[in-house]
């Protein structure tokens, strides 16, 4: 009686919100006796957007459909119509190209990474199962291995190590750790010490010096490797908002349930920060903001704690494709343009 009587006065009060947040407390204990956990129950997902603001310094246009962008002193640019790394200099000169479409030694189908390391170019496809090695000034293929197992993803953490993701029977997320000559050092499941099993193996590996991170695209956590497989820390996104697990067991077979959503879908790191660049509108941001800017969620990479957000703007239409880390600033994919920002206070 006493709890309808307080409801009654808040609604009378017009203090809606208020009125909201106590439901949502009353309601509480009801949820947790079904069996879900507070982790379950849906907090608010607010954004930061306290800090520097980009200001757009240069930008240059290309005449294929770029899918990825990466700065090693150079742009390296990846071609997914011809199948081609195209490196430019800062100011938009074609420099080299690596690799064509096809299934040869040196062709590529669905590249999944690539890194500049000691004068050479490595790129790993997934459909051809390969790590390519190019000369970085003449473009000629050095050397070549294939892998005898397919995979999802894959990131080159160094000149003799990289890493890639497949899945378990209950679709949990595994990573395998090779060396350059393709041997198996490191293999370890995501999840393995979480009671709730496996999720959606899809999700974005970036590297960072001695660590990597993986973001799944359907869960609201991230989690921190070293590059022998030895977890460093697991983190919440600042999305903190998914209620269901994106997979849905049936007996031995898993599949995606229609309740995921897909949170990020690309980014980059430095020493002291991870970019992601997020698909999902925050609470506190009107959905015209998000329409017209890609957000890009700032982490400690060090301790995988959310710090801000800031936009990028849409260029001739275009949200972000891609984006990569360059000093102080940052080169996207937008449409068919290459645009260079800086930070400023």
């Amino acid at each position: 009686m006493r709890m309808t009587s307080l409801f009654t006065q808040l609604l009378m009060s017009k203090n809606y919100s208020l009125f909201l947040s106590t439901f949502a407390s009353a309601l509480l204990p009801f949820i947790l006796f079904l069996g879900f956990s507070k982790e379950d129950v849906k907090s608010p997902f607010l954004r930061n957007f306290s800090g520097n603001k980009l200001e757009r310094r240069g930008h240059f246009e290309v005449d294929f459909k770029a899918s990825k962008i990466k700065f090693d002193n150079d742009l390296f640019i990846y071609n997914y119509d011809a199948g081609q790394i195209i490196r430019f200099d800062t100011a938009g000169t074609f420099v080299n190209a690596y690799g064509n479409l096809g299934t040869s030694p040196g062709e590529f189908q669905v590249v999944t990474d690539y890194s500049v390391f000691n004068n050479t170019l490595k790129v790993l496809d997934l459909r051809r199962k390969s790590l390519s090695v190019f000369d970085l000034e003449n473009s000629t293929l050095l050397s070549e291995i294939r892998l005898s197992k397919p995979f999802n993803k894959g990131s080159i953490l160094s000149d003799s190590t990289f890493v890639i993701t497949d899945t378990d029977s209950l679709n949990n997320t595994r990573f395998s750790v090779y060396n350059s000559a393709g041997k198996l050092l490191q293999k370890k499941l995501e999840y393995d010490d979480l009671k709730d099993g496996g999720f959606a193996t899809d999700g974005i590996l970036i590297k960072a010096d001695d660590q990597f991170f993986h973001f799944c695209y359907h869960v609201s956590y991230f989690v921190s490797f070293d590059h022998r497989l030895q977890l460093k820390y697991r983190a919440k996104t600042v999305e903190n908002h998914f209620i269901l697990p994106p997979v849905i067991r049936d007996g031995e077979n898993s599949y995606l349930s229609p309740e995921a959503k897909t949170l990020s879908y690309d980014g980059c790191a430095d020493d002291a920060y991870i970019y992601i660049l997020s698909a999902e509108v925050a609470d506190n941001e009107s959905r015209d903001d998000f329409d017209q800017n890609s957000p890009v969620d700032v982490y400690d990479s060090n301790t995988g704690r959310y710090l801000r957000t800031f936009y990028i703007p849409r260029f001739k239409g275009f949200k972000v494709r891609s984006i990569a880390k360059a000093g102080k600033g940052f080169y996207t994919i937008q449409g068919n343009s290459i645009i260079y920002y800086e930070e400023r206070s």
